[in-house]
């Protein structure tokens, strides 16, 4: 889709898919499932939204999921 970013795709692929990133960060399924969809459709447009940030890290470092800068660029 144009304009969405690939940020929250790369993350999530890391983790092994939307529920088991909600799982190791602790946050409903739905939320990161929205960060998947495009704007026009309620979502984020593929940004991980900087409140959920440190969740998703600290996930990261528990999960031992290595995220690089160039997981997080837009």
């Amino acid at each position: 889709m144009a304009g969405m970013h690939k940020q929250a795709q790369r993350i999530v692929d890391k983790f092994g898919g939307p529920r088991r990133l909600a799982y190791a960060a602790g946050l409903e399924p739905s939320r990161v499932y929205r960060w998947l969809y495009p704007k026009d459709r309620g979502g984020t447009g593929g940004i991980i939204p900087s409140s959920a940030v440190a969740q998703v890290q600290q996930a990261a470092m528990v999960a031992n999921v290595a995220l690089t800068p160039e997981d997080w660029a837009p």
